[in-house]
């Protein structure tokens, strides 16, 4: 049903059917693989690993007695252990937490004075740029993609907030090629 959903993903045309189609091939692959095991090798293994136990089993040899002794002990004493490692642990980080509380509460108007306050709305990894391309129809002149690129650039610098424009005439920025009729431009603050 899943591959259903992601197979066909994998064959849609253009650029965003490059992006998906990784994801598609990836998905669609590993739910057949899932599938396949999840048929024959996990029932498989079920019926090797779920065999019916004895209701008494056999009598252990003299040799194998001393041996199944000191098993059974050292299993009783490592549950134990366990247990009490778990329990103690379990009350050291519920007192420790109650503690951290506790400082919290009593010091929390001295926090809120210290920790620093965001003063804008996007991340610090914004660099302030933004990219802009304008596409002229198929076969235009360069010199009609220029005229193009500076009326555009005009009214963009006249945007409040936008400090440069960089214009690329001639580039287009989804194959990365030189093309008469494309543009890309880089704004800044």
């Amino acid at each position: 049903m899943l591959s259903a959903v992601f197979i066909p993903a994998a064959f849609i045309p253009g650029i965003s059917g490059q992006f998906f189609r990784q994801f598609a091939v990836t998905i669609a692959a590993s739910t057949i693989f899932s599938l396949f095991v999840s048929l024959t090798l996990s029932p498989a293994l079920c019926a090797l690993l779920f065999k019916p136990h004895q209701e008494h089993p056999p009598k252990a040899s003299l040799l194998a007695r001393p041996l199944l002794a000191f098993f059974r002990g050292f299993n009783f004493a490592f549950d134990k252990l366990s247990l009490g490692y778990g329990g103690l642990t379990r009350h050291l980080l519920r007192a420790r937490r109650h503690r951290a509380h506790r400082l919290c509460r009593a010091h929390r108007p001295h926090l809120l004075a210290v920790l620093p306050r965001p003063h804008r709305l996007h991340s610090n990894q914004d660099q302030g740029y933004l990219i802009t391309v304008l596409q002229l129809p198929p076969g235009a002149s360069l010199a009609r993609t220029d005229a193009v690129v500076r009326r555009a650039a005009k009214i963009i610098l006249d945007t409040p907030g936008i400090a440069h424009v960089v214009p690329f005439a001639g580039f287009d920025g989804a194959t990365f090629t030189n093309a008469p009729n494309c543009r890309r431009d880089f704004h800044g603050r």
